[in-house]
C-alpha cells in the first residue's frame, strides 16, 4: 500500500511538473519573438513589428478564438516545427490562414461592420458591410481577401491590386461591372466637400451639379484586364487532376478566396487604376484622315516639343482628358451644313465645366496670343534681314515655336504657350541688342516668382484693362505692381474669382491719408455725371465747379444720408425731401428695368435693340453712381423720363391704355 501511494505521488508530481513545463513552453512559444526561431519567418516578423498590430501577439490573429482554435494552432505549430527541423518546408511555400473570427473578436474589430462608410484614401469611400455581408461576383469575401499578410514590408494591410481586380476586371473584354462605376468609391458628398476645401486641382462642383460623366475628362484610368497565365498554377500545384480544373473559374475562386486565402496577384496580373496623361497621338481619331494637322495642338496640350522651352503639360492632359471632352459640337461644312464626325470646341464646352463666362476668358487669350505672335514675327523679320548664319538658325527655331502657338490654339495650354512667347521675346531682345537693331517687342510676361503668378498665368492680360466697379475705374496693373494678392479681393473657395471686397474695403485704403488722391481719379463715373459729360447727361451740375466732393463726403468711406443733407442745410425738412427724392428715382429705375425686360422678349429692329441697350447702360450707370441722381438731378430726371417714353413705345406696360 505504501509503495502504491509513493508511486501515485511520483506520478502526480511528474504530471504536475509536466503540466508546468508544458504551460511554460506554451507561454514561451506563444510569444511573437519565438516565431523567428524559424529563420524564414524573419520578414513576416519584421513587417509585424512595423505595423499597427505590433502590440498584438501573433497568436491572437493566427489562432482562431476559443480553446479549439488554440489547440488547433498549437498542433499546427508542431507540424511546422517538424517541417523546419526536417527541412521539408523547403518543398512548399509557408502559408498562414487567418479567420474572420480572429479579426472580428471582442476587443479587436468587432464593430467594424457597423461603422458604415469610412474614408479610405484620397477621397475614396469604403464600407465593410457589403463586402463581408454580401456576395461579390457570386463569391464570399473574407477579411484577408483585401488585407494581405505581407505587402511591400507592411503587415495585414489592404492590397489595392485585389480591389482593382474585383472592381475592374471584365469578362472576355466586355463592359466593366457595376462595382467599377466611379461613384461607387468616389461618392458625391465627399467630392463636394473636397472641392469646397480646395483639396482638388479642379473644383468638381459644376461637374456634380450638371451630372457630367467622369469619363468626359478622365479617360484611360484603368489599365489591364488581370489575365491568369496557366504557368502560375505550377508554383503551387503539379498534379494533372488539379491543373485540369484551370478553366473552372467558380471552383478556382471558391477554393482560393472563400475557403483558402490566396492573394489575387499570385494568379492574376495586376490591373492599374490611376490618372495618367492622355495619349492623344494615338487616341485622336482625327489623325486617321488628317495626318499631321494637329501636331501643333498636340505639342501645346502635352506641353513638350517647343525648342528651348521646359516641359509644361496641361493639367487636363495629365488627368487623361479625352479630346472629345471639349470637342463636343458637330462641325459645319463650307455650305453651313452639319458635318457628321467632325467636332469642335465651342464656348459651351468651356462654360459647361468651368462655369458661365469662362469662354470670354478664352477669347481674350486668343486675341492676346494673335497680337503677340504678330509683333514677334514682325520683329523676327526685321532682324532676319541682317542676320548671320547662327542668328538665322535661332530665328528659324523661334518661328517654328511661334507657329505652334498660332496653329495650336493657346487654349490647349495657356501656360506653355505663354512660356513659348516669353522665350521668343527674350531671344529677340538678346539678338536685337547684339545686332544693335531696335525692335518693337511685347511687354515682358509674368515670372513664376512674381506676386500672383498663379493667377496671372491665365489672367495675364489684366494689366491692360481697367474694369468699372461701383462706378470706379479699377487699375489691376497698379495693385499688382504694389504686391496686392488677388485673394485680397477675389475668392476661389466657392466660385472662381468671386468678388469678395466691397466699397468699404476699398475705402479703408484709398480714403486713408497715406494714399489720398483727388476723388475724380477713382470716381470717374461720378465725376462725369457731375460734369455733365456722361450718356444723355450734357448739363453740368450747378455745384460742379465750386462745390468739392469732401463738402458732403468727409473722407470716411461712407455715403451721404438724407440726415446729412438736413444738417448741412440746417433745415429738417431736407431729410424728408431727400428721402422722397431717392424713393422716386428708385421707382423710375425699377420701371425702366421692367421695360427693358419686356422689350428683350420681343422681336426688335436693330434701332430698337440699340435703344434698349442704351437704356440698360443708363440704368447700370445710375446704380453704379450710387447717388440716386443727387450728383446731377436735373439731367438724370430728364434721362429717366426720356428712356421711359421710348421703352413704353417699344414695349407698352400691361396696364397702358390701348391706342384708339
Amino acid at each position: 500500500m505504501g509503495k502504491l501511494k509513493k508511486g501515485l505521488t511520483i506520478v502526480a508530481f511528474s504530471l504536475g511538473g509536466l503540466a508546468i513545463i508544458t504551460a511554460g513552453l506554451a507561454a514561451y512559444t506563444s510569444r511573437s519573438s519565438f516565431c523567428v526561431t524559424c529563420h524564414y519567418m524573419q520578414p513576416f516578423y519584421d513587417s509585424w513589428r512595423q505595423s499597427t498590430h505590433n502590440k498584438v501577439e501573433c497568436i491572437e490573429c493566427h489562432f482562431a478564438p476559443g480553446l479549439k482554435g488554440a489547440v488547433a494552432g498549437k498542433l499546427n505549430g508542431l507540424v511546422q516545427l517538424v517541417k523546419y527541423t526536417s527541412l521539408t518546408y523547403k518543398k512548399s511555400r509557408p502559408w498562414a490562414e487567418i479567420s474572420d473570427e480572429s479579426c472580428l473578436r471582442t476587443g479587436c474589430h468587432e464593430t467594424r461592420l457597423l461603422k458604415g462608410r469610412v474614408n479610405y484614401k484620397e477621397g475614396v469611400v469604403f464600407d465593410h458591410a457589403p463586402h463581408l455581408g454580401e456576395l461579390k461576383r457570386g463569391k464570399k469575401l473574407r477579411c484577408t481577401s483585401c488585407h494581405s499578410q505581407i505587402v511591400q514590408g507592411k503587415h495585414i494591410t489592404v492590397t489595392e491590386t485585389a480591389c482593382y481586380l474585383c472592381h475592374f476586371k471584365t469578362e472576355d473584354g466586355g463592359i466593366v461591372p457595376k462595382q467599377g462605376e466611379c461613384t461607387v468609391c468616389h461618392v458625391r458628398d465627399v467630392m463636394e466637400r473636397r472641392s469646397k476645401a480646395g483639396e482638388l486641382r479642379y473644383d468638381h462642383s459644376i461637374v456634380l451639379r450638371e451630372k457630367l460623366a467622369c469619363q468626359t475628362c478622365h479617360s484611360h484610368t484603368v489599365m489591364g484586364n488581370g489575365p491568369v497565365a496557366k504557368q502560375n498554377c505550377f508554383a503551387c500545384h503539379w498534379d494533372n487532376e488539379r491543373l485540369g480544373q484551370f478553366n473552372n473559374t467558380d471552383l478556382m475562386h471558391t477554393k482560393h478566396i472563400s475557403e483558402n486565402k490566396i492573394e489575387c496577384q499570385r494568379c492574376h496580373l495586376a490591373i492599374e487604376h490611376k490618372l495618367r496623361p492622355g495619349d492623344i497621338k494615338t487616341a485622336a481619331e482625327c489623325q486617321t484622315c488628317h495626318p499631321l494637322h494637329h501636331n501643333a495642338t498636340i505639342t501645346l496640350f502635352s506641353g513638350e516639343g517647343a525648342s528651348g522651352v521646359p516641359s509644361m503639360p496641361n493639367r487636363m492632359f495629365q488627368v487623361g482628358l479625352n479630346c472629345r471632352g471639349c470637342h463636343i459640337s458637330h462641325g459645319l461644312t463650307v455650305a453651313g451644313e452639319k458635318a457628321p464626325g467632325t467636332y469642335y470646341a465651342s464656348g459651351k464646352s468651356c462654360d459647361t465645366c468651368h462655369g458661365r463666362g469662362f469662354s470670354k476668358l478664352i477669347k481674350t487669350w486668343q486675341r492676346e496670343a494673335r497680337e503677340r505672335v504678330a509683333v514677334l514675327e514682325k520683329a523676327a523679320a526685321k532682324l532676319g534681314n541682317a542676320a548671320d548664319k547662327g542668328t538665322k538658325e535661332k530665328l528659324a527655331a523661334l518661328r517654328e515655336n511661334l507657329a505652334i502657338v498660332a496653329r495650336g490654339n493657346i487654349v490647349h495650354n495657356v501656360r506653355y504657350a505663354s512660356e513659348i512667347l516669353e522665350t521668343a521675346r527674350n531671344t529677340l531682345a538678346g539678338l536685337g541688342k547684339q545686332a544693335k537693331i531696335p525692335l518693337v517687342l511685347p511687354p515682358a510676361g509674368i515670372k513664376e516668382r512674381e506676386p500672383n503668378a498663379d493667377c496671372l498665368t491665365c489672367h495675364f492680360y489684366l494689366n491692360k484693362v481697367a474694369p468699372m466697379y461701383a462706378g470706379m475705374a479699377f487699375n489691376h496693373k497698379t495693385h499688382n505692381g504694389k504686391g496686392f494678392e488677388c485673394q485680397r479681393c477675389h475668392s476661389i473657395a466657392v466660385k472662381h474669382a468671386e468678388l469678395i471686397v466691397d466699397k468699404d474695403g476699398c475705402a479703408s485704403c484709398h480714403h486713408s491719408k497715406k494714399i489720398a488722391k483727388k476723388c475724380e481719379e477713382c470716381h470717374t463715373l461720378q465725376n462725369d455725371i457731375i460734369q455733365g459729360r456722361w450718356n444723355v447727361i450734357d448739363e453740368p451740375s450747378m455745384k460742379s465747379l465750386d462745390f468739392p466732393c469732401t463738402k458732403c463726403h468727409q473722407m470716411n468711406g461712407k455715403a451721404v444720408t438724407p440726415e446729412d443733407c438736413a444738417a448741412c442745410h440746417k433745415n429738417p425738412a431736407y431729410a424728408e425731401k431727400m428721402n422722397k427724392w431717392v424713393k422716386d428715382v428708385d421707382t423710375q429705375v425699377g420701371d425702366l428695368n421692367a421695360g427693358i425686360a419686356r422689350a428683350r422678349k420681343m422681336n426688335l429692329s436693330a434701332e430698337q435693340k440699340q435703344t434698349v441697350e442704351n437704356a440698360r447702360i443708363f440704368v447700370r450707370g445710375l446704380l453704379d453712381d450710387g447717388s440716386h441722381g443727387m450728383h446731377n438731378p436735373k439731367p438724370v430726371r430728364h434721362g429717366l423720363k426720356e428712356f421711359r417714353k421710348k421703352l413704353d413705345a417699344i414695349a407698352p406696360p400691361p396696364n397702358a391704355p390701348s391706342a384708339q
